[in-house]
């Protein structure tokens, strides 16, 4: 199994090419209207939005409602740096896709506010993977461990229904859980981000969608 530290190193390989491919300032003599670069974009666009709609609103809240805490948070140890990891190459193929279709000497003002919304995306998704996400799981899995450790049944319990009154009196515990909440809150937001950002992308290729 890869460490969450070999996703870092592959996607900071990644994102190094996309920038790269980005600002070389020669002409790369691919065709921007070729079916390839379209089947990409709305490959990777539709792959990295439908993702982030699935795991931000439906397996997220449905697994942390239903699922032991101590489990969900195993879950949630593997999920995050996939999801991310994942959402970096997306993000990445979506913009450079982008670029391609439309060079910087044809931009206008639609173009501009879509390269923003994407290279917002690409930014966002960037602090997630190699900021946020590893620090989240480190400290969830520190902090589900102590509820296993403090023997009252709390980490078996479904998340929704947990008490953590006794635990809070623990002052490792409740430095952990305050960490854990700043930190799965600043995740959370960076997350919304890029959905937002997407969400921009995705009303433009709306308005480029003609009636048959």
């Amino acid at each position: 199994m890869l460490r969450i530290s070999q996703y870092q190193y592959f996607a900071a390989i990644l994102l190094v090419m996309v920038l790269s491919f980005l600002l070389y300032p020669t002409k790369r003599g691919i065709d921007p209207k070729s079916t390839l670069v379209n089947f990409l974009h709305l490959f990777s666009f539709s792959t990295h939005f439908g993702s982030q709609m699935w795991v931000t609103l439906v397996a997220g809240l449905t697994m942390f409602y239903n699922l032991p805490r101590i489990m969900f948070g195993q879950v949630q140890s593997r999920l995050f740096p996939m999801f991310f990891l994942s959402s970096l190459v997306m993000s990445s193929i979506t913009l450079t896709t982008y670029v391609i279709q439309h060079p910087y000497e044809t931009w206008g003002r639609i173009q501009f506010i879509e390269v923003c919304a994407l290279t917002t995306c690409l930014i966002s998704t960037s602090i997630n993977t190699f900021v946020l996400s590893p620090l989240v799981v480190d400290i969830m899995i520190k902090r589900f461990e102590l509820e296993n450790e403090f023997g009252n049944g709390v980490a078996y319990t479904v998340g929704s229904t947990a008490d953590l009154t006794e635990m809070k009196k623990n002052p490792i515990y409740l430095h952990i859980h305050r960490l854990f909440r700043r930190l799965h809150i600043s995740s959370a937001l960076a997350n919304v981000i890029t959905l937002f950002a997407n969400l921009i992308h995705l009303y433009y290729l709306s308005c480029q969608c003609q009636p048959v």
